[in-house]
């Protein structure tokens, strides 16, 4: 990948992390990125119409060009108009929340969901996600169906997540991850 590329792509995804903007100065330290080059590579993507510059503080956030990209992707791909109506049947059936992820490549992300529950606390995540396999049932449930040195090296390049950030139960090593698995 060339550098340009490269440095362009660590920058929209940075800028996930920021929605209300973040300044130039942290984004260049926090990337390892030269200001002046973190600047040129920033109004790039400003005149494509992948960042725009917030008018009181100057700092950087995202448009919504690239969710608008992956939402048409989605659509057009089918996938969700033909899993909506079940995932909604299994919501209404259990009353809880269902979840749809889909498989690329080594991510599996979350892409449509429908909420069986009427009342109580409603959990709602954020659509887009990309799921920790070594935490979530949508990550167990996909490395269950993979040889087991698959499923390893997946959640090896991924990394597991901490139990501070999914939970006392978060698997703490690979063979923890297996047994429950």
């Amino acid at each position: 990948m060339s550098g340009a590329m490269e440095k362009s792509l660590a920058i929209l995804e940075y800028l996930v992390g920021y929605p209300d903007g973040v300044a130039l100065v942290k984004i260049s330290t926090d990337l390892n990125q030269l200001r002046s080059g973190c600047h040129r590579t920033l109004h790039e993507l400003i005149g494509y119409g992948y960042v725009r510059q917030m008018p009181q503080k100057g700092d950087y956030a995202l448009t919504t060009k690239l969710s608008s990209m992956g939402l048409s992707f989605l659509s057009k791909s089918g996938v969700v108009d033909i899993a909506q109506p079940v995932i909604h049947r299994l919501a209404q059936a259990t009353g809880e929340l269902a979840r749809l992820a889909i498989v690329d490549g080594e991510r599996l992300t979350l892409v449509a969901k429908a909420q069986g529950a009427k009342s109580g606390l409603l959990y709602d995540p954020d659509m887009g996600m990309d799921l920790q396999l070594s935490c979530s049932a949508a990550g167990h449930a996909w490395l269950m169906t993979l040889p087991e040195d698959q499923a390893i090296a997946l959640v090896s390049r991924q990394g597991l997540g901490s139990p501070r950030q999914f939970g006392p139960n978060a698997p703490t090593s690979i063979k923890a991850l297996m047994k429950l698995l």
